[in-house]
C-alpha cells in the first residue's frame, strides 16, 4: 500500500510541476491521488461487469472492431425535396431509467463510408442533426451517432473507441435532401442503458450555465469508460470508470472529482475510506465536495430531507440535509463537509441554516484556487459574503461540526482522541461496503 501511495504521490508531483511550467495544452490542476471510491460506489461485481460486456458485444454489429449498435427509426426517412441537395437531417432523443425521453443534446453524429468520416456534426438542444454530404462522394454510406462533445466522450474500455450507433445507410449523390426520421435509444437494450450516462453529465453542464459560468478550464475531453472493472477517476488520464449507468449519484460524484482536478488547484489526498469515519482532512475534501457537486445537479434544495438513491449500499440512502449523529465529526470527514457545503447552498432553512448561496457563487469563489481541505476552500468562499452573510455561513458550518480554521479538528486540545470520535460499527467488518466480487 506504501509503495502504491509513493508512486502516485511521484506522478502527482510530476504532473502538477507540469501544469505550472504550462506544458502541453491541458494538464489536471489538481494533484492527483488515487481514490479508491468502492464505498461510495457500491460497485457491480466483476462477474456482472463480465455480463454486460458480453451482452454489449452481442447487440454490436458483427465484424468489426468498434462496436457499432444498429438503430431502427421511430418514424420512417422521407425525400425532403425542401431541403438542399446532399443534406440529410433527423432527430434523436434519449430515455431515462424510468421512461421519460430527453432530447439528445451534445451528441455527435457523423456521415461514414466505412471508418472514413465524410461529414460531422452535433445535435442541438432539441436534438435535431443536420449534414452536408459531400458533392463528390458516391457509394454507400451511413449515419452514426456517438455520445461524446467537447467535455466527454464516452467509449469502450476494451477497444478504447467510442461507442457508435447507426442509424441506417443511404447512397450517395443524393438528387435531393433527406430527412432519416426520428431515433432513440432503449433502456431496454444495454447498450441503451449508455444513455444514462450522456444525460446525468448534460444535468452537471446545465447546472454551471444556467449560472453563466464559464468553462474555459474544462479544455480537455473527459473520457468515460464503460463498462469499467470499477467506479473511480484517474486524474492522469483524465478517465471516469463506470459500472452502472442507472447509478445518477454515484456517476456524478465520480464527474465531481474531474471537475475538482480541472477547474481547481485543490490537493485531496488517495486511498481506502468510508463514508461514515475520519481520514485526512484533503480525502474529505475531495469526497465531499464531489458528493456535494452531485447534489447539487440533481437534488432539490427545497428539500428538507435531501437524500442520494446509490451512493454508499451499505447506509443507503444517505442523507445530505440530516446527517445521522453517529457520522465522525469535523473537516477530516467527507459526510459532514459534503453537508456544509449543501446547507451554503440549499433554501431549506434549518437551525442555523439561514442562508442560500447560488451555485455559481460557490464555485466562482473556488475555482482555480489552491486548497487542501474545507478551511482553505471557506477561505475563498467568505470573500464573497458581507459580514453578516458570514457570520450566518459559519454558524452553518459550526452546526454541521466543521472548524474553518487552519487547525485540525481532531488534533485540537480538549477533544477525544479519533478512534474514540469513530463510532463503532454494526455491520460486519467491511472496508469497502461493496458486494463481494466473484
Amino acid at each position: 500500500k506504501f509503495a502504491a501511495l509513493f508512486f502516485s504521490l511521484i506522478i502527482g508531483l510530476t504532473l502538477q510541476a507540469q501544469s505550472a511550467s504550462g506544458s502541453g495544452s491541458f494538464q489536471t490542476k489538481s494533484l492527483p491521488f488515487v481514490i479508491d471510491d468502492a464505498d461510495i460506489a457500491g460497485s457491480r461485481s466483476l462477474k456482472a461487469v463480465d455480463a454486460v460486456r458480453r451482452k454489449l458485444e452481442r447487440e454490436a454489429k458483427a465484424g468489426s472492431k468498434v462496436k457499432i449498435f444498429p438503430m431502427a427509426p421511430e418514424s420512417p426517412g422521407t425525400p425532403n425535396p425542401k431541403a438542399e441537395p446532399g443534406v440529410v437531417h433527423g432527430r434523436l432523443r434519449l430515455t431515462d431509467p424510468k421512461g421519460g425521453l430527453f432530447a439528445a443534446r451534445r451528441a455527435a453524429v457523423l456521415l461514414m463510408q466505412g471508418r472514413t468520416v465524410l461529414a460531422e456534426g452535433r445535435t442541438d438542444a432539441k436534438g435535431r442533426w443536420s449534414l452536408r454530404a459531400p458533392s463528390s462522394a458516391s457509394g454507400a454510406a451511413a449515419v452514426r451517432f456517438r455520445l461524446e462533445n467537447p467535455f466527454w466522450a464516452v467509449q469502450d474500455p476494451q477497444t478504447e473507441k467510442p461507442y457508435e450507433w447507426e442509424a441506417g445507410s443511404l447512397d450517395l449523390p443524393l438528387p435531393g435532401g433527406r430527412d432519416m426520421g426520428d431515433f432513440r435509444l432503449y433502456p431496454e437494450t444495454e447498450n441503451g442503458k449508455i444513455g444514462f450516462i450522456h444525460l446525468q453529465f448534460l444535468e452537471a453542464l446545465d447546472l454551471f450555465e444556467r449560472d453563466h459560468l464559464p468553462l474555459s478550464w474544462w479544455n480537455r475531453r473527459l473520457l468515460v469508460k464503460y463498462p469499467g472493472s470499477a467506479d473511480f477517476f484517474s486524474p492522469w488520464e483524465f478517465a471516469l470508470n463506470l459500472t452502472r449507468p442507472e447509478a445518477w449519484d454515484v456517476n456524478l460524484h465520480e464527474l465531481g472529482h474531474a471537475v475538482m482536478a480541472a477547474g481547481t488547484r485543490s490537493y485531496g489526498g488517495g486511498g481506502r475510506h468510508k463514508i461514515d469515519e475520519c481520514y485526512t482532512r484533503g480525502l474529505a475534501w475531495s469526497e465531499g465536495w464531489a458528493t456535494f457537486f452531485a447534489g447539487a445537479v440533481r437534488l432539490s434544495p427545497d428539500d428538507d430531507d435531501a437524500r442520494f438513491e446509490f451512493l454508499v449500499p451499505r447506509r443507503a440512502p444517505i442523507r445530505i440535509e440530516n446527517v445521522p449523529e453517529d457520522v465522525c465529526r469535523g473537516t477530516a470527514n467527507e459526510w459532514r463537509v459534503a453537508a456544509g457545503l449543501w446547507d451554503l447552498y440549499d433554501r431549506h432553512g434549518d437551525g442555523q441554516d439561514q442562508i442560500a448561496m447560488a451555485f455559481g457563487t460557490m464555485w466562482s469563489a473556488i475555482q482555480d484556487k489552491v486548497m487542501g481541505g474545507l478551511p482553505d476552500a471557506w477561505a475563498f468562499i467568505r470573500k464573497k459574503l458581507d459580514s453578516r452573510q458570514e457570520r450566518i455561513a459559519q454558524a452553518v458550518l459550526r452546526q454541521n461540526t466543521l472548524d474553518t480554521v487552519s487547525t485540525d479538528l481532531l488534533t485540537r486540545r480538549g477533544l477525544p482522541a479519533p478512534s474514540r470520535i469513530i463510532p463503532k460499527s454494526t455491520a460486519k467488518p467491511s472496508w469497502d461496503g461493496a458486494p463481494p466480487r466473484r
